[in-house]
Order: structure tokens, then C-alpha cells, then sequence
């Protein structure tokens, strides 16, 4: 297209819809382009300063680095795939090899059904896991993720978190916001969870075994097993500590926040019955009322 031979007073742009052999290799790099490649069986590499990004059914490597982008979307790939840049939404899923993600996306960013290792890094999140059979949302304000295979570890800055369907091991560290954690299934991971300011919940199936040592600096704990777990007071911490069997250790310390650790299907939160209504007493008769005075002649009056 020439765009480089253009004055410096005028803009060029373009449209290209191009097809190739399916086993060909792409290599592309433009100014600000938006680039959409399905059904290529050999590697992709694309670059630029700014555009969006959309891929379908790649048998090979990707690799994208793009410096703003808008939308990021992959899906079936089944090579590596690597991200660098900055921008707003990702959306990955049907990946075989490993996926890595540099840069700050500010935007939503979904990641479902990885086979092998998930490696995300940015200025306020980073993210590890072994493979992600499952799925991963986040936006700026909440981390979800189901079915994750560890070791798991999770690093933010400013998110709720709910993971449930975690293996092998979590290594969490949230500076602000409510964690829930939900293994739901034995034997346990091993745990190790931080809050700087935020409730952490635990919820673990009832015969679970486990050696826990759990601690809220400033705040209650709640301890839904028993006499397993003892419950202390240290100082203004609440300290829950103990063992039910020889199950992993699991540790999780909230600094300004609760801790609980609850049996799976145990009530929270539940409101106390309201009191039964008392019966309302019937009315008295009201009696008759007497004929005002008067010349009640050539009349009847019928009670």
C-alpha cells in the first residue's frame, strides 16, 4: 500500500482482505491496524502502536505485541500464545500450549479452558497457575475462578476474590477486599491467604482433613467445626487454631478484617424467625345508636 511514501499532510488508509495457504507462517506489523486471522496452521506474530486483535483456529505459535488495544480475542489456538501491551478487554479460551499475558488491560479479562501453565503480569495483578481447565474473570473490582490446577498463585492490589475448584496448592496476597476460598474436593490443597484489608471466608467440605492456623488482627473469627479448632485471643487478634486429621497446613491471616472458616452448606448470614403475629381481638359490638330527638310522627324506626 505505499503508506510510507505518503506526505506528511495527508493520512492513507486501507482495507485488506487477503487469503493464503493454510500452512503458511503470518508475520504482520502496521501503524494503528485492527487485524482478524482465522484457520492458519503455522505461527502468527503481529505489532504495532495501536489496534485491536481477533483469532480463531491457529495451529501454531502466537505471538502479539501490540502497544493499545481495545479488544483481545483468541479462540482454539493450539500453540503458545504471548501478549504484550496495554489496553482494555482479553478474551482467551481453547488454548493447548501455555499462555502469557504482559501489560496493563484495564478492561474485563476472561480466560477458559488453558491445558498447560496461565502467566499473567501487570501493574496491580499477577496471576500463575498450572492450567486453567475452568475459567477466570476479572474486572477492576472482582477476581473469580473456578477449576484451577496449582500450584495457584494470586497477587492484587484492589479486588474481591472467589476461587473455588482449586488443586495442589493456593498462595494468595490481596491488599484490599474480601477473599472467599472454596477447594470442594479432598483431600486439600495446601493454603497460604493474606488479606491487608478484607474479610478471607474458608469454606471446606465437613470431613475434610487439615492443620489450620488462622488469625484476624483486628477483627472476629468464626470457626464452624468445632472443638477441632480452638479459638484464642491474642492481644486484639482472634486466632483460630488447630487440626482435623492429617490433612495440609492451611494458613490465612486477614490485618483489618474477619477470618472464618465454615463447613460447606453451613447458614450465613441467616436472620433471626421474626416473632409470630398476636391475634388481633374482634371488635366490641357497636351499640345502637338512639334516635335523635325530634317529631318522629307518621314514621318507623327498624333495629
Amino acid at each position: 500500500s505505499h503508506q510510507e511514501r505518503a506526505p506528511a499532510d495527508e493520512r492513507v488508509s486501507d482495507e485488506l482482505d487477503i487469503t493464503v495457504p493454510r500452512r503458511m507462517a503470518v508475520e504482520a506489523y502496521g501503524g494503528s491496524a485492527d487485524y482478524e486471522i482465522t484457520d492458519i496452521d503455522g505461527d502468527v506474530a503481529l505489532g504495532g502502536p495501536r489496534g485491536d486483535v481477533r483469532l480463531a483456529r491457529i495451529k501454531g505459535n502466537v505471538r502479539l505485541e501490540v502497544g493499545r488495544s481495545e479488544a483481545i480475542a483468541a479462540d482454539t489456538i493450539q500453540g503458545d500464545l504471548a501478549v504484550e501491551g496495554r489496553g482494555s478487554d482479553i478474551d482467551i479460551q481453547n488454548v493447548t500450549g501455555q499462555v502469557t499475558v504482559n501489560g496493563a488491560y484495564v478492561g474485563s479479562l476472561a480466560f477458559k479452558n488453558v491445558a498447560m501453565a496461565l502467566h499473567l503480569a501487570g501493574p496491580r495483578m499477577q496471576v500463575q497457575a498450572a492450567a486453567v481447565p475452568g475459567s477466570i474473570n476479572m474486572d477492576l473490582g472482582d477476581f473469580s475462578g473456578t477449576n484451577l490446577v496449582g500450584p495457584v498463585r494470586l497477587v492484587t492490589q484492589s479486588r474481591d476474590v472467589h476461587l473455588s475448584g482449586f488443586s495442589d496448592s493456593l498462595n494468595l496476597d490481596s491488599a484490599r477486599g474480601d477473599v472467599e476460598l472454596q477447594p470442594g474436593r479432598v483431600p486439600l490443597p495446601r493454603i497460604d491467604a493474606h488479606s491487608g484489608s478484607g474479610a478471607i471466608e474458608l469454606l471446606l467440605p465437613e470431613k475434610a482433613e487439615f492443620q489450620l492456623q488462622a488469625m484476624a488482627e483486628h477483627g472476629e473469627a468464626v470457626n464452624d467445626f468445632g472443638a477441632p479448632i480452638e479459638t484464642q485471643v491474642e492481644g486484639r487478634a482472634a486466632v483460630l487454631r488447630g487440626a482435623q486429621g492429617n490433612g495440609p497446613l492451611i494458613r490465612i491471616v486477614a490485618d483489618r478484617g474477619s477470618v472464618a472458616v465454615r463447613k460447606e452448606g453451613s447458614a450465613r448470614g441467616v436472620e433471626a424467625p421474626a416473632p409470630p403475629e398476636r391475634p388481633v381481638p374482634p371488635a366490641p359490638p357497636v351499640p345502637p345508636r338512639a334516635p335523635a330527638p325530634g317529631n318522629l310522627k307518621n314514621s318507623e324506626v327498624k333495629l
